[in-house]
This record gives structure tokens, sequence and C-alpha cells, in this order.
């Protein structure tokens, strides 16, 4: 399932998002100030309680987002594929 979230609602959850200044970041915020939205969707791994949360790939695209929010007051939308655990 792929919905698309606004940045300020992911930095609230519960996952590891902070990125490093590197050269993956530069471009992904790079884009961004371009005008480009954020395109891959971000995998996000919820476990079945609905309580725990890991990010599996997205950490970058997040990081520039959140810059870009906090530097421009526009709360860019991500596309997340969310993924359910059967298990609790």
């Amino acid at each position: 399932m792929c919905t698309r979230v606004p940045v300020s609602e992911l930095v609230e959850l519960p996952i590891t998002w902070v990125r490093g200044d590197d050269a993956r970041l530069k471009d992904v915020f790079k884009s961004l100030k371009n005008g480009d939205p954020v395109s891959q969707p971000i995998r996000l791994l919820n476990c079945g309680c609905g309580k725990t949360y890991m990010l599996e790939d997205g950490g970058h695209r997040i990081t520039a987002a959140y810059k870009m929010y906090k530097k421009t007051g526009k709360d860019i939308l991500i596309p997340v594929h969310k993924f359910v655990s059967d298990f609790q």
C-alpha cells in the first residue's frame, strides 16, 4: 500500500531517519530545491502491534525533505510503502 505522508508527520514516528551530510543527501536536497517531488517511496515496516516501526529505506529522502520543510515551511509529501507484520 502506497500513500503520501507529509514529512512533518514522518519525523514524529519512532524511527531512525536522520542521515549525515553526504553526497546522497546533497543530491536529494538539490532535487527538492529544483522543485522536483520525492518520487521513490520510502519503505516503512510496522509491527503487527502497531507501535514498533523500522525504516528499511528512505532516510536520505526524509532528512532532505525535513531540511527543506524547516527552511521553507513547505510540508513535502513523501510516498510511503507501509508494510505491516502479521505477527504481534
